[in-house]
């Protein structure tokens, strides 16, 4: 894989808290195409034993269960048995048994990605998290615990402010954000992509620094071939990319979707009232949610108004 660009302080944060003596908890968050599973399967690919999980979106629990044990197989066992675990609390118990065999003196790090999709409503997958958490893996000194989320007002809300048994137990949180304008232009050296600052500067005005969207560039284009082959070709790779991307986040897009058309024409923005009453959205209803989820997940920014 490529080496990580940038994201030095993320890096810093990583290397600490896998150098802990003791258990520790990272959650990391941020909107999809931001790099939050790259950053974290390059960091860790090759330190300690590396468990990755990765919820799949409309999969049942049996499903999320069954590939659970698969990795969870392949990495702890010679042959995969025929039965995966029936529920979480059994997933999570063959964990407990497996790491007690482990030296305390090997790291292990288990990374949970996607974690919306792995604690759909009804696999009580937060609960279960919570009680082994707290009864068993905060004991173990070896043990790194992260949980990803592209739906960032998922994470805050059921993680990192909720009130419930993970309060308070997280070690740190990592908000991943876009590249900075430097680190798109250390992005393309390292593809050996030549462009002047003035074209980069117009990449990154299209792009917003997503990582993923900056991996489309192809050497030897200019900036405007870069944005036609991007945005406006048949087959170019963003042309559907925004509903595809609001529709994997928000249960209920077609709201923030149209949030976000009306800020568009608006080069100063629009005030809460402008928004509620353009948008047609009851002040009682969503409306708050909703701009907080848009902000959580890095689309839109609020001002005070002089």
């Amino acid at each position: 894989m490529p080496p990580i660009i940038g994201r030095i302080e993320e890096q810093h944060r990583l290397d600490t808290l896998y150098q802990s003596q003791k258990a520790e908890f990272l959650a990391v968050y941020g909107r999809r195409r931001v790099g939050k599973t790259f950053l974290i399967s390059q960091f860790f690919k090759n330190k300690g034993i590396y468990l990755e999980i990765t919820g799949s979106k409309e999969a049942s629990t049996r499903e999320q269960l069954t590939y659970f044990y698969r990795e969870f197989s392949a990495l702890f066992q010679s042959e995969e048995a025929s039965i995966a675990p029936q529920n979480w609390s059994e997933a999570f118990h063959l964990l407990t048994k497996a790491f007690e065999k482990i030296p305390p003196s090997q790291k292990l790090v288990l990374f949970f990605d996607e974690l919306p999709w792995l604690a759909s409503p009804k696999s009580k997958f937060l609960s279960v998290l919570d009680y082994y958490w707290n009864r068993h893996f905060s004991k173990m000194s070896n043990i790194l615990l992260i949980i990803c989320g592209s739906a960032a007002s998922w994470m805050i809300k059921k993680v990192i402010h909720h009130r419930g048994g993970l309060y308070g137990r997280l070690s740190y949180e990592i908000r991943l954000q876009p590249f900075s304008l430097s680190e798109t232009r250390d992005f393309f050296r390292a593809k050996q992509i030549e462009l002047s600052e003035k074209q980069i500067v117009e990449v990154y005005m299209v792009t917003g620094g997503i990582p993923k969207y900056l991996s489309y560039v192809e050497k030897g284009l200019s900036s405007m071939q870069v944005i036609n082959a991007l945005c406006f070709t048949p087959q170019g790779p963003l042309v559907k990319e925004f509903h595809k991307l609001y529709s994997s986040l928000f249960e209920d897009a077609y709201r923030h979707t149209t949030i976000i058309a009306l800020l568009a024409k608006k080069r100063n923005g629009l005030l809460q009232k402008e928004i509620q009453q353009q948008a047609q959205i009851p002040l009682g209803g969503r409306f708050g949610e909703i701009l907080e989820e848009l902000e959580e997940s890095g689309f839109i920014i609020p001002l005070s108004t002089y």
